[in-house]
């Protein structure tokens, strides 16, 4: 059987045929821009996505509180014997490895360097009272370890300050009283060599024009140091 078209239907088949290449060629067209939109979007939003996910399981550093920044400054030492308050040490920065308990009104002023110690509260045998300070510098450098209280004093004045201490085995310290913010002028310091008896070091210096300033235990060896009444007097 032959199947003879004439001219209209002829037309009409090519129409037809005409018509559904377009829709085959229109879907496809569809299909890729619809991937191509998905992977920039995908692209887009992945980075954003990966931050997002960084930031919230990256560790928080501290921020840089230093006791000049965020301390009120007192006239005399504050809890001079160690006996009170022990609390975790606040560490302000994370080069230094600083941990343990430190005695109400005293702050670490290291861990912005590559020190590693640990503060610890000992009632065994103090120099006076029922406790003092005890610290174990396990890794040091050249700026040493660094204990401190915030004092403001009178400019111009002349005082002695110190601190009763001993040590584990010979351990070089220096007793200093400095300007506590920058430039950090060094007003007196004092340098001794510990050991297992305890001894008093003081040093004396005029205090300059800005007031605000540190009375200071700096160990700069390792080893293990007791301290303990702390003092800080006009000299003259």
């Amino acid at each position: 059987m032959r199947i003879i078209l004439k001219p209209a239907g002829a037309i009409s088949v090519a129409l037809m045929f005409i018509l559904l290449v377009g829709l085959v060629l229109w879907e496809r067209s569809r299909i890729r821009v619809s991937a191509e939109a998905g992977a920039v979007a995908a692209v887009a939003v992945a980075p954003a996505q990966q931050a997002s996910s960084s930031s919230a399981s990256a560790p928080t550093a501290p921020a840089l509180r230093y006791p000049w920044r965020y301390v009120t400054p007192t006239v005399t030492v504050q809890d001079p014997g160690f006996e009170s308050d022990f609390a975790a040490v606040q560490p302000y920065d994370t080069i230094g490895q600083i941990s343990g308990q430190i005695a109400g009104h005293w702050y670490d002023d290291s861990s912005w360097s590559t020190a590693t110690a640990v503060y610890a509260p000992d009632r065994s045998a103090p120099h006076g009272g029922s406790a003092c300070q005890k610290i174990t510098v396990s890794r040091n450098d050249m700026s040493g370890f660094q204990l401190v209280n915030y004092l403001r004093l009178t400019p111009g004045r002349k005082y002695t300050g110190g601190f009763w201490l001993r040590a584990d085995h010979p351990v070089n310290v220096q007793v200093v009283l400095r300007q506590a913010g920058s430039p950090f002028d060094v007003y007196s310091a004092t340098n001794a060599v510990l050991n297992s008896t305890w001894q008093r070091v003081t040093t004396t210096g005029t205090i300059g024009a800005d007031a605000r300033i540190y009375l200071m235990l700096k160990i700069q060896s390792l080893g293990t140091v007791w301290v303990d009444d702390a003092t800080l007097v006009p000299a003259g």
